[in-house]
């Protein structure tokens, strides 16, 4: 799954997504996945759509956990959520990011972390690991290690 975006730490856990202008590749490979690791993946394929409309409500409402919803929130203060991850959208650099596995929790099925190659340029690039956590009947991410 090849993905244009970014994941940015901050000094507890902050979800920044860049989708900036320009053409973007985003060869959607859930199919590749199956079950709960194909919603998971789907779940990266709609940040990637939602960041790339920049679309922080969609980001803070329906794909990252209350927790890091309340953790980013606590961070930006009185802007809350969607004001900050609207600045962080505006203040990455794009990455291209490939989502290597998806695992399960065998000893809690409700949690499940994705492994993702970020390549930041031709020459650079990281492996960045996803959380998940099922809410309801949909995964959302967690936290970013």
């Amino acid at each position: 799954m090849r993905l244009r975006f970014a994941l940015v730490p901050a000094a507890a856990i902050v979800l920044a997504v860049s989708g900036c202008g320009g053409a973007t590749k985003n060869d959607n490979t859930t199919d590749k996945f199956t079950g709960q690791q194909k919603l998971i993946a789907q779940t990266v394929e709609d940040l990637q759509t939602a960041t790339e409309k920049s679309n922080e409500t969609k980001i803070c409402g329906s794909l990252i956990t209350t927790q890091l919803q309340q953790q980013i929130a606590a961070k930006a203060g009185a802007k809350g959520c969607a004001a900050a991850v609207n600045s962080a959208i505006k203040n990455s650099d794009q990455a291209d990011l490939t989502v290597k596995a998806v695992t399960i929790d065998p000893s809690d099925p409700a949690k499940a972390t994705a492994v993702v190659k970020e390549k930041t340029d031709k020459n650079k690039s990281r492996t960045v690991t996803l959380q998940f956590a099922k809410q309801g009947t949909s995964w959302r991410i967690s936290s970013l290690s």
